[in-house]
């Protein structure tokens, strides 16, 4: 059956004969709110270990995980006559893309960066040219990666100002918390200090000794922003800056401003964005900037928060900035 065979009549029966869908138990349970009771039978499928979980998927209760599993093989015995169709709709979608599709190449210094993904792959290669010359030199072969791993997403991948390190962060247990690792170009062998429980983000400093981060914390929060010296232990990484109230999030990106001719991942800036509702969400109008210059020192120049006011700097002198805003 194809695709025009489903537009045209009905799609082929589901043979639900004797397979019985799982079902999750009622377990009585009450909550006081403001003097009134609520009660939530099922409120135990909230597993209250969830941060642990996120770390290490065998840490969830073995009754919740029952239940994951009768429904995974409920919906596979239920599925089963559809299985060819579900291969003919992507073998057409597939079909209908190109599959080797490549991105235009992004010219820094000597080299031109790029990703591309080779037919039939589902994970990209991060490649780079010289600049005016052939041959290709793969940097990261996420293909070859996730071979083996049952998930694997690639957050970033950073060259370092000096194009002799690659910076690249992955999560490969499906928790949204990424592990920053960085590579010598020269051989392609990962370096042994392993930045971990970071939400995948990399900024290099100029001098490429060293990148910026942002650290995820126990709530799942990026709150903290910190800076990694290439080789060393990430005990000793340094905290630039953190944010202490619950209903801001920081976010760090690269960025290039105005005519600035140089590679646009040599600035940075990072973005405090409020929670919606409750009591925290007349905030979200608010923003507090910090400017930190990179060069012999550090330096912050902190703004108060006002409501409904939103302040802003620029770069003086060609100074490298961050931006917290």
């Amino acid at each position: 059956m194809t695709p025009h065979d489903i537009a045209a009549g009905e799609p082929p029966p589901l043979d639900v004969s004797g397979a019985k869908p799982p079902r999750a138990e009622p377990r009585p349970t009450l909550r006081d709110y403001h003097g009134r009771a609520l009660s939530d039978p099922y409120s135990w499928l909230a597993a209250a270990n969830w941060r642990a979980v996120l770390r290490d998927g065998r840490s969830l209760s073995k009754d919740i995980a029952a239940l994951l599993k009768a429904e995974n093989v409920y919906f596979d015995r239920v599925m089963a006559p559809l299985k060819s169709l579900r291969e003919t709709l992507v073998a057409e979608m597939r079909g209908r893309i190109k599959e080797d599709d490549a991105d235009p190449p992004w010219p820094d210094g000597p080299f031109a960066y790029f990703a591309r993904y080779r037919e039939g792959g589902e994970h990209p290669l991060y490649c780079r040219t010289k600049r005016g010359g052939d041959g290709e030199e793969i940097l990261l072969d996420g293909e070859a990666l996730a071979q083996g791993v049952e998930f694997f997403d690639i957050g970033e991948t950073v060259h370092a100002p000096d194009h002799a390190q690659l910076g690249w962060s992955v999560d490969d247990k499906g928790s949204e918390l990424y592990s920053i690792r960085t590579r010598a170009l020269k051989d392609g062998v990962d370096r042994p200090d392993i930045v971990g429980e970071t939400n995948g983000a990399i900024v290099w400093s100029r001098d490429s000794k060293s990148f910026f981060y942002v650290r995820v914390d126990e709530n799942h929060r990026t709150a903290q922003v910190f800076r990694h010296v290439v080789g060393a232990d990430p005990k000793t990484d340094r905290l630039v800056i953190e944010e202490t109230d619950p209903a801001w999030f920081v976010t760090l990106r690269a960025v290039r401003r105005g005519f600035d001719p140089r590679p646009r991942r040599q600035r940075m800036s990072s973005r405090r964005s409020g929670r919606r509702g409750g009591e925290t969400a007349p905030r979200r109008a608010a923003r507090t900037e910090i400017a930190l210059r990179c060069r012999t020192a550090w330096r912050f120049d902190l703004y108060p928060r006002q409501h409904r006011r939103r302040r802003g700097f620029r770069d003086i002198l060609g100074a490298a900035n961050f931006g917290f805003a």
